[in-house]
């Protein structure tokens, strides 16, 4: 039995498999990070998301450019003078999607929803709404971007050029003696669990899937 921790802010998976050699990379993590979906997901839960309701905070950004380095820097001029205004430090995931003339952003930020102003005052000069979003529906807007662009070479956030985000928190990982070690800490068993779900993998074997939602902080 070889064990795998994937712990995302207030959320851990477990996979424990039945397979008898190290598995750093399950074949399942393999097929949903094509265009790096599965990174992605990983970070919206490690950094954007605080309860069980998996609701992210999202505002749409409208920009009339397709140009990534126009949209970047733009990006980049706008979370200054956010953070300004607001008066502490934004950690944002911004996705692109791109139009024939012009585009909008997807973009996930980390602070109270209720230190914004009015949205007529918030510092972008396209069109803004803000929004509470599950992370599922997020991840389909995501996934219909990368289908659109056809970014097949894409495996990870590294190289997900029409992604763009501040120094955000990595999940962490463990595997085998140091998973059940990591897991002692949180008290796991009187923690919420959301979910187990039984697959075959073809490089696990017969996986068991649980997901739990921590419930008290450690």
């Amino acid at each position: 039995m070889r064990t795998k921790l994937v712990h995302c802010g207030k959320t851990i998976w477990v996979y424990d498999c039945s397979a008898s050699y190290p598995h750093k990379h399950l074949d399942f993590e393999k097929k949903e990070n094509q265009y790096g979906l599965l990174d992605i997901k990983r970070l919206i839960y490690t950094n954007f998301i605080m309860d069980r309701t998996n609701l992210v905070q999202v505002m749409m950004l409208s920009i009339k450019s397709c140009n990534l380095i126009t949209i970047k820097n733009e990006i980049k001029n706008f979370v200054e003078r956010l953070e300004r205004l607001i008066k502490q430090k934004v950690d944002y995931l911004a996705i692109t999607e791109l139009r024939q003339s012009e585009s909008d952003i997807h973009f996930l930020f980390n602070f109270d929803i209720g230190y914004l102003p009015k949205v007529e005052d918030i510092p972008w000069a396209g069109d803004i709404s803000v929004t509470l979003t599950s992370a599922s529906r997020i991840l389909k807007d995501i996934t219909k971007i990368c289908r659109s662009v056809n970014y097949s070479t894409a495996s990870s956030t590294s190289n997900f050029s029409y992604l763009f985000k501040s120094r955000l928190k990595k999940p962490i990982i463990k595997l085998d003696e140091e998973a059940e070690e990591y897991l002692k800490q949180f008290d796991i068993i009187n923690q919420g669990l959301n979910s187990v779900t039984n697959i075959y993998d073809k490089i696990g074997r017969n996986t068991k899937i649980y997901e739990y939602f921590l419930e008290t902080s450690h």
